[in-house]
């Protein structure tokens, strides 16, 4: 009589290997998809845009009238709370800007800047970004301010991360015309007020010093943010079934002839 036990696959590692295997996908492409903007005299300002669930919100606002008042983001959700970047408030004289943002943002309808200081002409710039990491977002952002001119120019910018957007937004203390975006950066419709303008730029490799600008007609005093947020990770790893048949594991069977 010879007797031969039968292995029991659902204890072999290699098994499972084989049953599955990891998969990678590519990240979605890191762009700005639409932009609004709203410039009003009060201390409220809204900007209209329906977004999807999932983007990265950028807010870049400007008041004016206070070098010490303050902004406070809000949206129609009325539930998220949006966070300033590390630069801080750039402050002109008493004009004064800021940048906000919101990872992985609900889908909203509009999204509203509330100046903490008297009624002024306060203006807010909305950027609505896919591909963007849903958390620890902003890479880096600095202020800077000139005097009575046609050129904003940025701070200089160092990042750490590769896969960025670059952001400069700025705000001007009387009406201009023609704004324009420095070498390589897109004003995209919908991005600039009469007091103020927004650009991007995508890159992928780290910047060391790197600077931009935003021109306009008509000489005046401006307060501006340049800041890079990050890409989502390169890819998503996930688990997924091979596509040929691979017989179930069976139980040990005893076999006697």
């Amino acid at each position: 009589m010879l007797v031969r036990r039968e292995p029991d696959r659902r204890r072999d590692p290699l098994w499972w290997h084989r049953r599955t295997r990891r998969i990678r996908r590519p990240r979605a492409v890191l762009a700005v998809v639409g932009a609004a903007s709203n410039q009003v005299a009060g201390t409220a300002v809204t900007a209209t845009r329906t977004t999807t669930a999932g983007n990265l919100l950028v807010v870049f606002a400007k008041g004016g009238g206070s070098s010490t008042a303050t902004f406070t983001i809000s949206d129609s959700t009325g539930t998220q709370s949006y966070t300033q970047t590390a630069s801080g408030y750039s402050t002109n004289g008493t004009d004064r800007s800021g940048m906000f943002y919101f990872p992985a943002s609900a889908s909203v309808t509009s999204v509203t800047a509330t100046w903490s200081g008297a009624s002024a002409t306060i203006m807010i710039i909305v950027f609505e970004i896919s591909g963007a990491a849903s958390s620890s977002v902003e890479d880096a952002s600095v202020n800077n301010t000139q005097a009575s001119g046609t050129t904003a120019t940025s701070g200089s910018l160092t990042t750490s991360n590769a896969a960025d957007i670059l952001i400069f937004g700025m705000g001007v203390g009387v009406s201009v015309s023609s704004i324009t975006a420095g070498a390589g950066y897109t004003v995209p419709a919908g991005a600039t007020t009469l007091r103020s303008g927004m650009e991007y730029k995508v890159v992928s490799s780290t910047q060391s010093g790197v600077t931009t600008t935003l021109t306009w007609l008509t000489a005046a005093i401006n307060c501006n943010i340049f800041a890079a947020f990050k890409a989502a990770a390169s890819f998503v790893p996930d688990d997924d079934s091979w596509p040929i048949p691979i017989p179930a594991p069976v139980d040990p069977v005893v076999r006697v002839w």
